[in-house]
């Protein structure tokens, strides 16, 4: 009875597997436009926008900021983007544009941490980025105001005079060399 039971013992503890994997969440943002999480290091925030999934990963957790692991377009087949490793802290907001159209899709802000968890607000924002050249006229071959034909042709002017004034100082060259006094 006592091999039995020390048996049993050896076995529950070969099988007993501690695993301190983070605990997954995630977000629907057609539910909700504004969430507010505590994660713990190793967690997991993921959520389905442009028909795929992100993730957001609380990588470290640091002194005066945390690291934050960001997966874009998990599940598509061909087109895999490797992870975007990003610091964040009180005083600045991480804003994602996850299909690269100008317009941030998300806002990651960290509203407080300490040396276990993170309190995080995961927002769904529209913000068009700044500084950005947004708007192009086709039809009228003009960029906000800028017209090509205003530098474009003067342009062509001035390089079509600086070759023709090359062209006669060649020649003039060329005949200087023959004469002799």
């Amino acid at each position: 009875m006592k091999k039995l039971s020390i048996l049993i013992t050896f076995l529950v503890l070969v099988t007993c597997v501690i695993v301190n994997a983070g605990k997954s969440i995630s977000l629907d943002f057609n539910e909700r436009e504004s969430y507010i999480i505590a994660l713990y290091k190793g967690d997991r925030v993921y959520f389905e926008f442009d028909n795929d999934v992100h993730s957001v990963i609380l990588d470290d957790i640091k002194d005066n900021r945390i690291e934050l692991d960001i997966f874009l377009y998990q599940d598509t087949k061909f087109n895999k983007h490797p992870p975007q490793y990003a610091f964040l802290d009180i005083y600045r907001t991480l804003k994602i544009d996850t299909n690269k159209d100008l317009t941030y899709d998300f806002e990651i802000k960290m509203d407080s941490f300490d040396e276990k968890k993170a309190i995080l607000t995961f927002t769904k924002t529209n913000e068009k980025k700044e500084g950005f050249f947004t708007e192009i006229d086709y039809d009228t071959n003009k960029n906000n105001g800028y017209d090509w034909k205003t530098v474009g042709i003067p342009l062509i002017v001035i390089v079509a005079l600086v070759i023709v004034l090359l062209v006669f100082l060649n020649n003039y060259l060329r005949k200087r060399k023959g004469i002799y006094y």
